[in-house]
């Protein structure tokens, strides 16, 4: 049944994606348990970046040391858990007016997070200008719809969420078939001009502690705006 918990999965995100970035993707005069870091300090660096140079250096994943614990870069190139993480990836030409996106994707290590399967990814979509309370509202209006699937062994949920003082929106997929429990928890965060999205996924045998999930995706995407912090002061 695990196949057809992938196939799910990678369906239901798939739309959420699809319908929620529309907004993201038509932003072109738009208004200027985990350590907390200063998001919006961080967006002033973004916002005064070269734009072309912080586009090169999101281009290059986050080293390990940069990681939560628990997450590493696929030591082969090649994520362990491909055909889940690939329906996560956001290609540039999908996005009409983005300026670039990037999509990093982790394998994990089963003696820190557990399941049969699990995996990370980490998102960047860079557009022309800073991202908007209204364009994160409709960014929240497309991801509510994507999740309407039909599948009565799915559920999800979007609501907003308080991420280090920044409002971000959190996009939370459940799923159960014969006894394979699994739980993504998306977390779409702006930073400037720029949409930080860090994902997990985790099946196993047995339910799935959906809260414990966020935690390493809260993790995850903090991760990834350290790591945008450092290569938009490279940028500027």
């Amino acid at each position: 049944m695990l196949p057809r918990l992938l196939s799910v999965f990678t369906l239901s995100l798939s739309l959420v994606f699809a319908s929620s970035l529309t907004a993201i993707a038509q932003i072109k005069d738009a208004v200027s348990t985990t350590e907390e870091i200063d998001i919006l300090a961080i967006a002033g660096i973004v916002l005064d970046a070269d734009p072309e140079v912080l586009l090169d250096g999101l281009e290059e994943p986050p080293a390990d040391r940069e990681l939560p614990e628990g997450f590493l870069n696929p030591p082969s190139g090649v994520p362990a858990n491909a055909e889940v993480v690939d329906a996560f990836a956001i290609p540039v030409d999908e996005l009409d007016g983005a300026l670039g996106s990037f999509s990093h994707a982790f394998d994990t290590d089963g003696a820190v997070i557990e399941g049969l399967l699990s995996a990370g990814v980490i998102n960047y979509i860079v557009v022309e200008a800073e991202i908007t309370e209204r364009e994160l509202d409709e960014f929240e209006d497309g991801a509510s719809g994507g999740l309407d699937t039909g599948d009565a062994g799915l559920t999800g949920t979007v609501d907003r969420v308080d991420v280090s003082g920044q409002d971000a929106v959190l996009i939370t997929v459940e799923l159960e078939d014969a006894g394979i429990f699994g739980a993504v928890q998306v977390i779409a965060l702006p930073v400037g001009n720029t949409l930080v999205i860090g994902t997990v996924v985790v099946a196993d045998v047995g339910e799935v502690d959906a809260d414990g999930v966020y935690d390493l995706a809260e993790a995850l995407t903090l991760a990834g705006v350290t790591h945008l912090e450092a290569v938009a002061e490279a940028a500027s």
